[in-house]
């Protein structure tokens, strides 16, 4: 839907939004705001329209660009009377970041991590560091606890060897081993729980 202005267009606006008609300085047809609303609005749309276009070129194939920039401003005015009137830029860039969620979501597309470099990955990746670093004490002192015959199997299948050569080495039941790795597992798991709890 695009606006369409008559009469007294005077805005940049005309032509990229809603379904809005000005006749003679009126605006016709708007059902959810009032006439008063709508100077403010386009005083808003004006300054960050741009920016908003630049953020979603960025982010979406070109071909889906228009239709989200024009959804996102459609929802700006239809949740208009709820804005607080605090961080209008912020308000808009939340709309337009649902909606290029909507837009993945829709077609099956993961948004592409940032990189580890990113000014503001650095402190995240700090702390995968120090987690990755306590997840593996906590592993190893788990690991230790394990019963001997638990952990064998466990290292031996986690360093790569097949149940069934190891079963074969061991001089076990093929089963027994499948067990045996089950119940470390499990027992590992109530250990990682219990520990980081």
């Amino acid at each position: 839907m695009r606006w369409q202005c008559r009469g007294d267009a005077g805005s940049v606006a005309c032509g990229a939004l809603l379904d809005v008609r000005r006749s003679g300085g009126q605006i016709i047809g708007m059902t959810t705001q009032t006439n008063a609303n709508l100077a403010p609005f386009l005083a808003l749309y004006e300054r960050h329209t741009e920016p908003l276009r630049r953020y979603l070129y960025a982010r979406l194939r070109p071909s889906d660009v228009e239709d989200v920039f024009q959804d996102v401003w459609m929802r700006a005015w239809a949740a208009w009377e709820r804005f607080d009137g605090q961080n209008f830029r912020g308000w808009l860039f939340e709309i337009a970041r649902n909606r290029i969620t909507d837009v993945y979501r829709a077609s099956n597309t993961k948004l592409d991590p940032l990189p580890v470099d990113f000014p503001g990955n650095a402190r995240r990746v700090e702390t995968d560091v120090v987690v990755e670093r306590e997840l593996a004490q906590q592993l190893t002192v788990c690991l230790e606890k394990l019963p001997k015959e638990f952990r064998l199997v466990f290292e031996a299948n986690a360093g790569g060897e097949d149940p069934a050569e190891l079963a074969a080495r061991l001089k076990l039941a093929q089963g027994t081993v499948y067990t045996r790795l089950h119940r470390a597992r499990q027992l590992l798991v109530e250990c990682m729980n219990g520990a980081s709890a």
